[in-house]
């Protein structure tokens, strides 16, 4: 289960790294991190319901989230509905494939895949299904 995204590729692969490190109270997790861009540069081989995609990055997230240099991550609504499902073989908002449907089944080569789960590392079994549950949660805010 997740409230906002669930994160493959080479963010949750940073995500585990980070967390690595911060147990092993490194202080240069980031940067080191930020080396793993570096040294494996290619796609990682997806499959997305039954099609394969090449991405560097799967983003799967609870409703619309706009993505741009300057707002990645924002959201309008949080009651939209869809899940959406974003990929990118580059890094950069622009490259970012968009879909949206109320199901989604993400697929790789190996039988566990690393994932971050609203930015929490976990490892997930393969093939991974995304539902949504509209309404679902109830947020309660302040009287105005």
């Amino acid at each position: 289960m997740f409230l906002n995204n669930v994160s493959l590729g080479v963010y949750a692969r940073l995500v585990h790294r980070r967390e690595r490190h911060r147990r092993r109270r490194d202080a240069l997790a980031r940067l080191r991190a930020s080396g793993l861009l570096l040294r494996r540069p290619g796609p990682t081989g997806f499959t997305i319901d039954g099609d394969p995609v090449a991405a560097r990055v799967v983003l799967v997230a609870n409703n619309h989230y706009s993505l741009d240099l300057f707002s990645v991550g924002e959201r309008e609504r949080l009651d939209e509905g869809p899940l959406y499902l974003y990929a990118a073989e580059g890094l950069f908002p622009g490259s970012w494939q968009e879909r949206s449907a109320e199901r989604f089944e993400i697929d790789t080569r190996r039988h566990r895949v690393q994932a971050a789960i609203d930015g929490e590392p976990e490892q997930l079994e393969t093939p991974l299904e995304f539902t949504i549950d509209p309404l679902a949660l109830r947020v309660l805010l302040p009287g105005s």
